[in-house]
């Protein structure tokens, strides 16, 4: 899986407790910061599942498609692209429809 860096604004308190946190385990502070990550979006899948996908850049539905195959989570990866896929046709049928009044 590709990884993509990014910067965080953490409270003191919590960055001194993800330090303690590694040193003692010796777990890299990013692999608890991507675990963290992963609970709240395990959490929040409901929400998820309300954003309308017409909403978003595509690079980020096909990016979000490619990471579930990744992850082994086939089924999501479908119902996604199908979702996609069926904008996709309303689409083509809109195009169609409006090149044919000019």
């Amino acid at each position: 899986m590709a990884k993509s860096k990014v910067t965080l604004f953490v409270d003191g308190e919590l960055l001194d407790g993800l330090r303690l946190l590694s040193s003692y385990t010796r777990v890299n502070k990013s692999e608890y910061i991507r675990e963290g990550i992963r609970l709240v979006l395990d959490k929040y899948r409901h929400e998820l599942a309300r954003v309308d996908v017409r909403s978003l850049p595509l690079r980020d539905v096909v990016a979000t498609i490619a990471r579930l195959v990744d992850e082994g989570r086939r089924e999501e990866a479908v119902k996604l692209h199908g979702v996609v896929a069926g904008e996709i046709k309303g689409m083509e049928k809109f195009i169609e429809k409006k090149g044919g009044d000019s």
